[in-house]
């Protein structure tokens, strides 16, 4: 339990620091500047008070510093809101934060009492394990075991898996009558299959570091005044940001979770003079005395294993990284699989993780293939390659890309978007989504550069996104569309064209050997999706100006289309599921449904 809450509480405390965004609660309130302050508080409350009494163990590792914590956030907010009129934003961001802080505490205290019960409490991040996949094509971690594998495993139902991930590259007729989609990615693309990057050699894992968005702003605003903001960037993402796993990756494996940059800067600062930047130098060795003085706002998070370039070339732009594998399940198997663990955790009384685990990703074939869109699962968690410990980051060096392997399975390959050196970690944009808000908050992002969003996670879902949605496609919205599709009609032209636009083709792929009524129902959906496309910008747009003075339409319609694209995904998830319960039969469909 101790174990758990000395580890959980520093990044809690950073989380809630990156959450606020216009910085209101980070230092002290200034008496002289805001006037009448304190003959209204007796007892203020600040987040950097607060990291500085954890830091100088103010909070005992135990259940009653959890509370002491809780306590000293209700102050802080209380405090605000006690000042402030209830229609500033003072008090609207002391109630958001409030909330957000609340959900960070409960996650922590679900982790003490899963400790208590003797569930484990390590928080899953913390990746401890010192050795590379060994002879026995194993690798052992302190979080889980996994097999290393040379290809994809097929599981569920391996034909449907099979059939999924077959290659049906269009007809230049088919392409014709497409047209030009923009997206980038909607044709199939041709890879041959290559060598993955060696393990040891070409790129190597190793304990990595990483800095949130507080920390990275605090360095940045500090550094020669003379530099111009996007010099003083290029500076911290090509030079400080790749040398936290050089310097802090060097420290032996039981030091403290959580430095601070003063170390790091000193050296830099050396560097700096020797090849005659003195000023840079100078401001460098001022970093490292604030970061002395306030390690909370300049602290740096061990974040598990990663990998890194390494060799005398690193990686260059274009070169496969490493193919993600793993496990492949269809949609019904996965999510049959999801439901059991959560009806497992149910009769055990096993608090779920706070943030989704990281080890399965989606492989999509391209809508331009053939026979149109499907969804596969492929799950590293127990079998797979290094490809499962590449980070997240805002500022990828990485991307990930579907590719028709020599023309005939689907595979997902991590290719290097810019030239890599040596040392230098390899990360790719998770790019996932949730419409959780605890799940939100507590997936802080480490990676420090300049366009770091300060979480791993983007929220969408939120009430703006389900505006459509609710006014013309509720549940009995959907119940008449499929009584209108189970009175027989056929698919018509206007059907057809907009399946197409979502990427399925009648009669193939995902909708091929389907029941009239099944296909109906989802040219149906697919019509209605077309609407909500064309809508939602407009609700995006009207919200996001209230909170982001910056968003344009152009950002609202490129959000519209990420609810399209899951859309698209329940619709594949709608019929896997569907189309296993008819292979059933009547007498089987319970567990499926």
């Amino acid at each position: 339990e101790d174990a758990v809450l000395s580890r959980a509480l520093p990044p809690l405390l950073a989380r809630v620091k990156q959450l606020d965004d216009n910085q209101i609660f980070h230092l002290p309130v200034d008496g002289d500047v805001v006037k009448g302050y304190f003959s209204v508080i007796s007892h203020p409350m600040d987040l950097s008070t607060m990291q500085r009494s954890l830091r100088k163990g103010g909070y005992a590792a135990s259940r009653g510093g959890l509370d002491a914590v809780a306590a000293d956030f209700k102050l802080m907010f209380d405090n605000c809101q006690a000042f402030n009129a209830d229609d500033s934003v003072f008090y609207k961001e002391a109630a958001r934060l409030r909330e957000a802080a609340g959900e960070l505490v409960a996650g922590v205290r679900a982790r003490l009492e899963a400790a208590e019960r003797g569930e484990g409490g390590e928080e899953k991040e913390l990746d401890e394990d010192e050795d590379a996949a060994g002879d026995e094509g194993e690798a052992d971690t302190a979080i889980r075991k996994f097999t290393v594998i040379e290809d994809y495993i097929h599981v569920g139902d391996a034909a449907e898996v099979e059939r999924e991930r077959s290659v049906a590259l269009p007809s230049e007729g088919e392409r014709a009558a497409r047209g030009s989609p923009p997206d980038p990615h909607y044709w199939p693309v041709v890879a041959p299959r290559e060598e993955r990057k060696r393990l040891g050699e070409e790129v190597v894992e190793q304990m990595t570091y990483g800095v949130d968005s507080v920390t990275a702003r605090n360095v940045v605003a500090l550094l020669p005044a003379g530099m111009p903001e996007d010099a003083r960037w290029e500076w911290f993402e090509g030079t400080l940001l790749p040398a936290l796993n050089r310097w802090y990756g060097a420290l032996p494996a039981d030091s403290e979770l959580v430095q601070d940059v003063s170390m790091l800067c000193e050296e830099l600062a050396t560097d700096a003079l020797q090849g005659g930047g003195a000023e840079l130098a100078g401001a460098l060795g001022r970093i490292s005395q604030e970061a002395r003085a306030r390690a909370e706002d300049f602290s740096v998070f061990r974040k598990g294993h990663g990998v890194l370039a390494a060799g005398s070339r690193g990686v260059r732009q274009g070169d496969l990284v490493v193919d993600f594998l793993g496990e492949v399940y269809p949609p019904w198997r996965w999510y049959e699989k999801q439901d059991a663990i959560k009806e497992v955790q149910r009769e055990r009384d096993v608090q779920p993780d706070d943030v989704p685990e990281f080890y399965n990703m989606q492989l999509e074939r391209p809508k331009g293939d053939a026979n149109g869109y499907s969804l596969l699962f492929v799950d590293a968690m127990h079998a797979t390659n290094y490809s499962a410990r590449l980070s997240h980051s805002c500022t990828p060096n990485v991307e990930v890309r579907v590719r028709a392997l020599e023309g005939k399975r689907y595979g997902i390959n991590f290719y290097a978007l810019r030239d890599v050196a040596p040392g230098e970690e390899l990360c790719y944009n998770y790019n996932t989504i949730t419409d959780n808000q605890e799940e939100y908050n507590q997936a802080y992002c480490l990676c420090g550069t300049r366009r770091c969003s300060g979480s791993y996670l983007s929220l969408v879902g939120g009430e703006v996104h389900q505006q459509v949605m609710d006014k013309s496609h509720t549940t009995l919205h959907r119940h008449a569309l499929l009584l209108r599709a189970c009175g027989g009609e056929a698919l018509d032209g206007g059907d057809e064209e907009a399946l197409t636009e979502l990427g399925l083709v009648a009669g193939r792929g995902l909708l091929e050997g389907v029941p009239r009524w099944l296909a109906k129902y989802t040219a149906l959906l697919a019509r209605w999706v077309r609407v909500e496309q064309a809508e939602l910008p407009a609700h995006i747009l009207e919200d996001a100006r209230k909170r982001y003075g910056s968003y344009t339409e152009e950002d609202a319609a490129l959000d519209a289309l990420g609810v399209r694209e899951t859309r698209l995904q329940s619709l594949a998830l709608m019929l896997s599921r569907a189309r296993y319960l008819l292979r059933r039969g009547a007498g089987k469909r319970a567990k499926a449904a």
